[in-house]
């Protein structure tokens, strides 16, 4: 099941996001009463402040409550899994690196247009933010599309990964559990790697056995692109970020040889859990 939660962080911005939890099927009254509690990990785009909100769920209703005890959420009616929209990054292996070729074709074309000075800045902001949001769109499909086709896989992730280890939950939930299993998997990888760099590196060597190396630039981009979507390019203290057409052609050329690496060797991935280690 998913849940529609937002609440105001302390600087001000609203917090929001669909969260997940386990449907509840109980027939005895005893079991109606169980709770089963699922904790998620929030972050404002504005300031960055973490937030751990609980989700309490029974036979009778969902619960929601934030790490802070002053905040109140705002939560919607709860819906299925089945009825969230499917992702355009999903599908044909195919499919998702044609994406991300053609979106860097067109900075590429962009970056080699020209442009009056007065709006280059404003553009090079643009597709700074473009350039790490479609290497994110790759690494996200990518990584799920390989793991939900191997139970091996799912396996590995359930185990390495310190979010789905702590999770507790009584023998009259393993069924209930697992048919969202899949979903929940999606979910947390979604908001994972679109959020978090530093996981989505652990888990593409942990579970995949893939290497990124030495990605520091990566790491300065997706704070750069933090400022460029949420300030318009210039950092908390006003100050205007020094993004230019040339760092934006590098950021796309040090992004298209981390992706094509990456793709040369999921081509021909062991399902069976028979992990290639490499070294991107």
């Amino acid at each position: 099941m998913y849940l529609d939660v937002n609440f105001d962080c302390e600087c001000g911005s609203v917090v929001e996001d669909s969260l997940i939890y386990p449907a509840s099927r109980f027939s005895t009254e005893q079991e109606r009463k169980a709770e089963t509690e699922t904790e998620h990990e929030l972050e404002c785009d504005s300031c960055g402040r973490p937030y751990i909100v609980s989700l309490r769920s029974s036979f009778y209703g969902v619960q929601c409550s934030v790490d802070n005890g002053d905040i109140d959420p705002r939560v919607g009616v709860p819906y299925p899994s089945e009825s969230k929209e499917e992702l355009p990054w999903l599908g044909e292996d195919s499919q998702r690196i044609l994406i991300f070729r053609q979106q860097l074709k067109t900075i590429n074309l962009l970056v080699e247009s020209q442009f009056s000075e007065d709006v280059i800045h404003g553009l090079s902001v643009m597709l700074h933010g473009h350039a790490v949001a479609a290497a994110e769109g790759y690494l996200y499909s990518t990584f799920i599309e390989h793991v939900k086709s191997s139970d091996v896989l799912v396996r590995s992730l359930v185990e390495s990964d310190p979010e789905f280890s702590k999770r507790t939950f009584s023998l009259s939930e393993i069924f209930s559990r697992q048919e969202v299993l899949s979903s929940e998997i999606e979910k947390y990888l979604k908001d994972l790697i679109f959020h978090n760099l530093h996981k989505t590196k652990e888990m593409y060597k942990s579970v995949l056995g893939f290497d990124f190396g030495d990605v520091g630039w990566f790491f300065k981009a997706i704070t750069i692109r933090h400022h460029c979507v949420h300030r318009g390019g210039y950092d908390k203290e006003g100050n205007r970020l020094s993004i230019s057409l040339d760092s934006v052609r590098e950021l796309a050329s040090n992004l298209s040889d981390l992706v094509e690496s990456i793709e040369v060797r999921v081509k021909d991935f062991d399902y069976s859990g028979n992990r290639i280690l490499s070294s991107l």
